[in-house]
């Protein structure tokens, strides 16, 4: 008897215990919005947290075109940039022409983050807004110039083997071959994106789609981004180098011609004799 009764009284010990457990446990609350922004958004731009790379988009749901304006650009930014919307004039103006990049968000992502941002503005929720999301840009050290122009240019490595920069951007004094033209040149780029503070944002979390895809499994280093960003530094006011694709076709056609003028100079009778044969054996045949 005395037995039973201790391990009814041990089960509902447990039982209390686990309850207590269950509700003391903080509930799951998270906005599917506010988890996309985190990964897709909050690199570039805040929820009341000010200006970064990008404006801060607290009250842009309540602005001029409200809703549907944030829902057209975030789905297409190039087109609505292009339509000439004189809201979206004024931001692209305000970041000193710096178009986003579009988004690589499904529909039903774009709603959930339009949705967020409505809810952030005082719209769309009967709950109490969230706290905003604050991003703010790290703080980098101060670099090495010099060391970020040799990790721009591939002379040294970076840490986890990513590209170098000059493999896709040019950048003012790149040397007589200039850099890659598959990305923009880079010249001014550290005023383009905000100065130091914007740098360190873009060098965090390089926010573009063909970045994202080449530095995902080769992050830089908070010293590299540190070095870069003083050498970006450095080219502020200068001169954008011109374009010297001619000088690659001059090299490939100077190479080419070079190199069948030193076949003829090592084997020069080795045409005429291939020739001879061509020629002789079709008569050899007619012989026989």
């Amino acid at each position: 008897m005395l037995t039973r009764i201790l391990r009814q009284l041990v089960a509902g010990t447990a039982v209390f215990f686990l309850a207590g457990a269950a509700s003391a446990a903080p509930a799951s609350s998270a906005d599917p919005g506010e988890a996309v922004f985190k990964q897709a958004c909050a690199s570039c731009h805040t929820v009341g947290g000010g200006d970064t790379v990008g404006p801060d988009l607290k009250g842009l749901t309540a602005a001029a075109g409200g809703v549907e304006l944030v829902r057209a650009f975030m789905t297409d930014p190039a087109a609505k940039i292009a339509s000439g919307d004189p809201t979206i004039d004024a931001l692209v103006k305000k970041f000193n022409g710096l178009a986003m990049p579009k988004p690589a968000l499904s529909p039903d992502q774009v709603d959930q983050v339009v949705a967020y941002l409505q809810s952030q503005d005082g719209g769309g929720s009967t709950e109490a807004p969230a706290d905003p999301v604050v991003s703010p840009a790290p703080q980098v050290a101060a670099g090495d110039a010099a060391a970020g122009k040799r990790l721009f240019s591939g002379a040294a490595r970076l840490a986890e083997r990513g590209p170098a920069c000059m493999s896709c951007h040019t950048i003012a004094g790149a040397g007589a071959l200039g850099g890659g033209n598959v990305g923009p040149d880079l010249t001014g780029a550290y005023d383009k994106y905000g100065g130091a503070k914007g740098m360190a944002s873009v060098l965090t979390t390089l926010p573009f789609p063909k970045m994202i895809a080449l530095y995902k499994d080769h992050p830089l280093a908070a010293a590299e981004q540190a070095d870069l960003a003083a050498y970006f530094a450095t080219t502020v006011g200068k001169q954008r180098p011109p374009d010297r694709s001619w000088v690659l076709v001059v090299i490939g056609i100077g190479g080419t011609v070079g190199f069948l003028g030193l076949a003829f100079l090592i084997w020069p009778k080795r045409r005429l004799v291939v020739r001879k044969r061509l020629v002789s054996s079709p008569t050899a045949m007619r012989r026989n």
